[in-house]
């Protein structure tokens, strides 16, 4: 029981800071400190640290990068871009893997990219993914983790950056 009640709490603890955490995004009530930094340094910790969980339950995150200077808040960019890669680690099928890239397209666009091997989604969910709470495909249970925030926290850091998820 004590086993049980711990996992609980974590994951009573998870969605409280995902829910805060959205909230605070969404009320534009986040520090926001942009700074000039590498998003290949950033993407390529993220991936390495993934990699490493991902090993355990038989799947792998492998990264291409050119190197991308950007004006960013490093916490904010870092948060979307796991949240991107959890996701995709997720629900990837096991003995297969995530790739993720970093370019820069037409000079003054960063591109992140995250392909996984997972089944996808109906053209009618794709954008309903990022929303909060969110849940949708067969493979986007209860059971398959995550409460349904990752996304949409994804989505909105980006935006605040000038940016877009798709």
């Amino acid at each position: 029981m004590l086993g049980r009640i711990e996992k609980d709490a974590e994951e009573l603890e998870s969605l409280t800071t995902g829910l805060l955490s959205l909230a605070r995004l969404e009320s534009g009530q986040a520090h926001f400190e942009r700074r000039r930094l590498q998003l290949d340094e950033l993407v390529a910790s993220v991936v390495t640290y993934a990699d490493f969980e991902s090993a355990a339950r038989g799947r792998h995150v492998r990264l291409s990068a050119e190197p991308v200077a950007v004006e960013a808040d490093a916490v904010l960019l870092r948060s979307a871009v796991e949240n991107v890669v959890r996701n995709a680690v997720r629900h990837t099928p096991e003995q297969s893997g995530v790739v993720v890239s970093v370019s820069r397209v037409g000079g003054r666009v960063a591109l992140v990219s995250v392909h996984d091997a997972g089944p996808g989604l109906a053209p009618g969910e794709l954008e309903a993914v990022f929303d909060p709470v969110a849940r949708v495909g067969e493979s986007r249970s209860r059971d398959s983790g995550g409460f349904g925030l990752g996304l949409a926290i994804a989505r909105r850091a980006l935006q605040l950056h000038g940016g877009s998820i798709s």
